[in-house]
């Protein structure tokens, strides 16, 4: 596994945990920072919009059968099925959708759901935007924009 594929993964966890309240200590790195800042304005700009595709998501997952699949299908919906195609904003999208959906599942009392979520985000962030992101530089490319971006407005 590549650096930019652990960082995938690593992502998927810190930002989810961190999206459910969790008691853990976010994790201090630049990368999951940036995520949670950037996720937290993408989750409000997009509420009502991420909430139907929720609730879309939710009614057709008739049974834990089908849920690896949707949830995949969803994701290959966001980020378009097209390298080409993917933004930044789409990898953020990527991690928040799965971190809503966590939260509903958390509230259902299915951690088992939530585990399952961490990894497959993780997974899928690892093996299918893995290139494009090294296309882009990798995580640290984008860090250092945002970092810029970020003391330019200060």
């Amino acid at each position: 596994m590549n650096a930019i594929q652990s960082t995938a993964r690593h992502l998927s966890s810190n930002f989810i945990w961190f999206e459910l309240g969790s008691s853990r200590n976010p994790c201090p790195c630049e990368y999951c920072e940036i995520l949670r800042n950037t996720g937290r304005k993408v989750n409000d700009k997009y509420d009502t919009t991420l909430n139907v595709v929720i609730n879309d998501f939710l009614s057709g997952c008739s049974n834990d059968d089908d849920f690896p699949e949707k949830f995949r299908t969803t994701l290959i919906e966001i980020t378009e099925d097209d390298v080409s195609a993917c933004t930044w904003g789409r990898v953020v999208m990527v991690y928040v959708f799965a971190a809503r959906l966590a939260k509903r599942y958390s509230l259902q009392r299915r951690d088992d759901r939530v585990d399952e979520l961490i990894d497959m985000t993780g997974n899928y962030v690892a093996e299918n935007l893995s290139l494009w992101i090294e296309q882009q530089n990798g995580w640290v490319r984008s860090c250092l924009i945002k970092s810029i971006i970020k003391k330019i407005k200060n």
